[in-house]
Order: C-alpha cells, then sequence, then structure tokens
C-alpha cells in the first residue's frame, strides 16, 4: 500500500503556534529583543544593565559604547520594531497566510520580504525551545533500520519548519542537511536538481524557514546567545540585501512550468491510502488541496487525524472531490473515510 501524509499546522503544535496562537506568540518573541533600560539622551545611548532584560544581558558581553555595542544595539532595535510592525500589521488579517497574500496581490514585495524574514526567524526561534515528540515517534515506528526508509510512503506538507528533519537528524546523528538529502525532501521555490518519484519524499507546499541566502542553518540546539546571533546575523545590512528566504506560499509558484509541482503530482498518482494529521482544509488552500486530491486516481482511504473535527473536516474533503470513485479489486467503489481521534502520535494505518 502507497500511503500520503498531508500535514497542516496541527502536526507541529507542540513546537510552533498555530494560526490563532501566532499573534500573541509574535509578541512574546519581541521581547527578547525588546531594549530594557536603554534610552537615547542627547543623541547617545544611557544603559543600565539588567540581567533580567535578555537584550541586555546579550549586549553586556560588549564593551559599553564601543562601535560593536552600538552595531548591536542597533540590530536588537531594528528586528524589535520589525517584529512590532508585523504583529500590528496581522492584528487585521485573518492569519499571516491572508496578510502575505494581500502585499503580494499588492505587488508591495518590500513589506513581503520583511514578512518573510521576521517569520523566518520566529520559526527558527520558536525550534530552538521545544521539539514535537511525534515527529521522533514517527520514525521510530516506520523504521527497521537508517539505511532504509519505506519507499511507500510520501509526506505532503503546509507547514514552514524542520521538525521532520530534526527527528531523523537525531536519529541519524548527521546533519540537517543531510537529514533532508536522506528524506529527499523538496521546497517550493527552491530547484532540487535530483528527484526519484519511487522514494520516500517530503514535499514542502509553502518552502521553509530555516534557510536563508548564503548562510543556512543547520542546528536548531543553540542556547539563546548564539541563537541572538544567528537572528542578529540575517539582519546585517549586506546580508539582508540579499536575504532570500525558501519560505514561499504555494500560490506564488504554482504554474505548469514549477517542476515542483509536477514531481510532486507524478510522486502521488499511486497513493493508496490518504492521513491527514493536523489539517483543516482551508478555503484559502481549495485549489492547491483539490489538484493534490485529484492527483490521487487510485486513492482507497482518506484516514482524518483530528481530536476535535474530524468529521467536519471530512466534510470539507467531500465537498472538494463529491464523486471522486476508486478503482481496486476489479470494481469501482467510494472511497472509505476514517476518522481518528487521538493525538498523542501520528496515525499509523494497519495496512502499512
Amino acid at each position: 500500500m502507497n500511503i500520503t501524509y498531508l500535514i497542516g499546522a496541527g502536526a507541529s503544535f507542540e513546537s510552533l503556534p498555530i494560526v490563532n496562537q501566532i499573534e500573541p506568540r509574535l509578541l512574546e518573541f519581541s521581547e527578547l529583543f525588546k531594549p530594557y533600560g536603554l534610552q537615547e539622551i542627547n543623541s547617545g545611548i544611557y544603559f543600565t544593565q539588567d540581567s533580567s532584560n535578555f537584550s541586555n544581558s546579550y549586549l553586556s558581553k560588549y564593551e559599553y559604547k564601543s562601535d560593536v555595542f552600538y552595531e548591536k544595539y542597533n540590530l536588537i532595535k531594528q528586528i524589535y520594531d520589525e517584529i512590532i510592525w508585523l504583529h500590528n500589521e496581522s492584528k487585521n488579517q485573518s492569519s499571516i497566510d491572508t496578510l502575505a497574500k494581500k502585499l503580494f496581490l499588492q505587488k508591495d514585495y518590500k513589506n513581503l520580504k520583511r514578512l518573510k524574514v521576521i517569520m523566518s526567524c520566529f520559526f527558527y526561534f520558536c525550534q530552538t525551545q521545544s521539539f514535537d515528540k511525534r515527529y521522533d515517534s514517527f520514525f521510530a515506528s516506520i523504521l527497521d533500520n537508517l539505511d532504509t526508509i519505506p519507499k511507500n510512503i510520501r509526506i505532503v506538507s503546509w507547514n514552514y519548519d524542520s521538525q521532520f528533519e530534526i527527528a531523523f537528524k537525531e536519529f541519524s546523528k548527521g546533519t540537517i542537511d543531510s537529514a533532508r538529502k536522506t528524506l529527499n525532501t523538496q521546497i517550493n521555490g527552491v530547484e532540487n536538481d535530483f528527484f526519484d518519484p519511487n522514494m520516500f519524499s517530503i514535499f514542502k507546499l509553502n518552502g521553509m524557514t530555516s534557510e536563508k541566502k548564503g548562510i543556512f542553518i543547520d542546528n536548531f540546539d543553540y542556547d539563546k546567545f548564539k541563537m541572538m546571533e544567528e537572528i542578529l546575523s540575517v539582519y546585517d545590512q549586506e546580508v539582508y540585501r540579499s536575504f532570500e528566504s525558501s519560505m514561499s506560499f504555494a500560490w506564488e509558484y504554482k504554474n505548469e512550468d514549477n517542476n515542483f509541482f509536477k514531481n510532486l503530482f507524478k510522486s502521488l498518482k499511486n497513493t493508496d491510502l490518504l492521513v491527514i494529521v493536523g489539517y483543516s482544509f482551508p478555503f484559502f488552500n481549495r485549489k492547491i488541496d483539490k489538484d493534490i486530491l485529484d492527483s490521487m486516481p487510485e486513492l482507497k482511504k482518506i484516514y482524518v487525524q483530528d481530536p476535535n473535527n474530524s468529521e467536519g473536516i471530512i466534510q470539507k474533503i467531500k465537498s472538494l472531490i463529491p464523486k471522486k470513485k476508486a478503482y481496486f479489486d476489479g470494481a469501482t467503489r467510494s472511497i472509505q473515510y476514517i476518522p481518528v481521534t487521538f493525538a498523542d502520535q501520528f496515525y499509523i494505518p494497519v495496512e502499512f
């Protein structure tokens, strides 16, 4: 049986905030960069060491009023202002995705870039603080050894995170980069010279937030001071000018010439079982979701894992493929929909 997982934000909620939690979590994130005790007085900076404030603790490592002190202070203040900007902009939108789509349609690419840079840093920070252990359990369930990953599994993710790669890195004792290669990770908006549709693959519909041009973040075990250095480096003037986040949105690259979607649909065509984890099929994504479902002509069963609303999600799926039938055992039959309500680990079909 060929199994495809369709992953949404709920699959990473133990590490990253879901949509309605992003706004308050952004405010928490901004506190790291809020320069308490730093006041501009007569064109200078008055600094009071306050070890209870993270930005002050970080700045206290540098000689007060030295060039490097002022440089770090200005970067911290800039990042704080940027986070507050995104928080204020997002308050009037239903989601960050909605704000991004609005900026894209307005051709406001400058602010779209600002959004991507901030969110890349935000999700990177979140993943240095906690890890969703269900990803670890997933690999423990499907792996018999580290040299052979089941070829009958595909992962399609709407998430920006690196939870699969972090989990596999811990198993293999390698790096994030080597984990991505082994897992055959395909990132929308990033060209990949190699692709085998018959291998285990992870498809990132919205790209990823842990990569930036010229600097590849492959360590999520950093302490807060090292994490601060990584984020400050993004806002270095020269780096920021050339910054190209691999965070993207599926609607930015959805076209006939996009190899990502060609490879995705080719890889999914033999899917027998679809497992949906933490994804609610928002209207926003309906066109691409329908394309994904339509690319599975052999689909026999759909498992919907959601502790609160699996039946409601099933109704949404049926509205996308109301007359879809599956051909197997020499006959045409309706697809089976099976709700799964436990949430302590990702569902592994008995057919696996």
